[in-house]
């Protein structure tokens, strides 16, 4: 006797249409995605998304913190390695995954792409909490400036990888690696201010953690 395909939950089958939508982002711009077209290729009803998802700009918005969830993966910090170590890993990650997915990467990280502006906000606070938390673990006070020049610092990282995604010969991926870094390590100095203080961080911040997976990541 052959036992009936088990019926989804309707967890289980949002999640199929964001799984089968988000394919889609490989070779479509998030604004081109519609929900007939997610419906079409999940075999359901374009009512079902509907359902699940409240509009298009509903669908779109979601599809857009599938997507940012799935850049931020690439960037989350490794605690047995230093915050050095950390910063420079997730910049190459970063810059490999949006070399391979470009629409995904310009999706969630444009000002301008209203379907994604909150999961880009998303993106924004985790990746500055996870900076400033490692600022903290190394005594650097969390002000007010400290804040703004991490945001800052990000902003520019983003408009960086844009336009190398839009002329990518003119600079190789370590290149770009290289010019976000040195910004970042700029920046902060100038936060800093003191020389010797200044120092001391960068010496900390280069520090293994003395136990595996106890280094402060956020």
């Amino acid at each position: 006797m052959t036992t009936p395909p088990r019926r989804l939950t309707p967890g289980d089958r949002r999640r199929q249409i964001l799984d089968t939508a988000r394919k889609l982002l490989d070779v479509k711009n998030l604004v081109e995605i519609t929900v007939d077209e997610a419906a079409r290729l999940a075999g359901v009803s374009p009512g079902l998304v509907f359902h699940y998802f409240g509009s298009q700009l509903g669908f779109r918005s979601a599809l857009a913190e599938e997507a940012a969830a799935e850049l931020l993966s690439q960037m989350e910090p490794d605690p047995a390695c230093s915050h050095a170590e950390q910063l420079r890993r997730a910049l190459d990650r970063l810059i490999v995954y949006a070399e391979q997915h470009p629409r995904l990467y310009v999706a969630v990280t444009s000002d301008a792409n209203t379907d994604a502006r909150e999961a880009h906000q998303g993106i924004v606070e985790v990746a500055s909490g996870w900076v400033l938390a490692a600022l903290r673990d190394v005594g650097v006070p969390e002000t007010p400036a400290l804040a703004a020049a991490v945001f800052g610092w990000l902003a520019f990282t983003e408009k960086v990888v844009q336009g190398w995604l839009a002329e990518p010969r003119r600079m190789t991926r370590d290149e770009i690696a290289d010019l976000c870094e040195k910004t970042c390590y700029h920046v902060l100095q100038v936060i800093v201010a003191d020389p010797g203080e200044w120092l001391r961080v960068e010496q900390a911040l280069s520090a293994r953690p003395d136990v595996p997976g106890q280094a402060l990541t956020g």
